[in-house]
């Protein structure tokens, strides 16, 4: 009767520690998954400011005797900027976010339905967020109807506002080739930072390829579109490789889970018609 009891209460144990791994791996999962959909807008905006850059240093390339001669001339350019706008989704479970105050990002943009108030958010970690740059403080947080978004819009913006932005306090005003020089440097420095980013969503993703709990393939499929190209155009062929393994792996995931679908539909239906 001893050894029945002493069973019992051992398979207990082992029953309530797998329901504790599976809930960390789940946690870590949603982590993972929410930290990709952060990257991801991050690389976005990265990418929308450099083409803002570009144009700008292209159009003053053209018209640099113009500039020189005249201190007023305009520039036309897609300007970026960050806005905060309603969720629209169909789904009660994408109709709030938990956003970062600070870094003005969204940590947890989908599937954040249950907690209702950020300290409470599975991204959260001994009360700071794993998943904005600047891993904040939950209090730092909101959540809301509301999410960040990046946007480019048409604007014309004077050739002195530009210089203006360039110069410092303490120095005299810059002629236009140090100002060229200067916005070289800040491409360079957005280049370097989403090479960052890359970096550390090409990690994530493997870390998520490799967890117990694996994420749903159409999940996979979406941000590896997103990032295969991009990390090819950095140079990283041994990156591209894996990430393509593991999109070949999504695909077939896809086609699995839709050729079972298709046979309960068959069998459903199958079923019926006896009936």
């Amino acid at each position: 009767m001893n050894g029945m009891k002493h069973f019992l209460q051992s398979l207990d144990e082992i029953n309530r520690s797998r329901l504790e791994l599976t809930s960390d791996v789940m946690i870590e999962r949603i982590r993972f998954e929410a930290h990709i959909n952060n990257l991801q807008l991050r690389v976005h905006e990265k990418e929308l400011k450099k083409a803002e850059k570009l144009q700008i240093l292209e159009t003053m390339r053209q018209n640099r005797k113009k500039i020189e001669e005249s201190k007023i001339f305009s520039i036309s350019v897609e300007k970026t900027s960050k806005m905060k706008v309603p969720i629209e989704s169909k789904s009660w479970k994408h109709r709030k976010a938990m956003t970062c105050t600070v870094c003005e990002e969204n940590c947890h943009e989908f599937d954040c339905w249950w907690a209702s108030d950020p300290s409470k958010c599975e991204v959260m970690k001994n009360g700071y967020c794993t998943v904005c740059t600047g891993k904040c403080h939950h209090s730092k947080h909101v959540k809301e109807n509301k999410k960040y978004v990046t946007r480019s819009s048409r604007t014309t913006i004077e050739y002195d506002y530009i210089k203006k932005l360039y110069e410092k306090v303490q120095e005299q005003t810059k002629r236009f080739s140090v100002i060229i020089g200067d916005i070289d440097k800040d491409l360079k420095e957005i280049e370097d930072q989403k090479s960052n980013l890359l970096s550390e969503a090409y990690q994530t993703i493997k870390h998520l390829s490799q967890i117990a709990l694996k994420p749903d393939s159409a999940f996979t499929l979406q941000h590896l579109d997103f990032f295969i190209p991009r990390v090819r155009e950095a140079g990283r062929e041994n990156w591209v490789r894996e990430l393509e393994e593991m999109r070949r792996q999504a695909v077939a995931d896809e086609a699995n889970k839709d050729a079972l679908s298709y046979l309960k539909a068959g069998l459903t239906k199958l079923f019926l018609d006896w009936e």
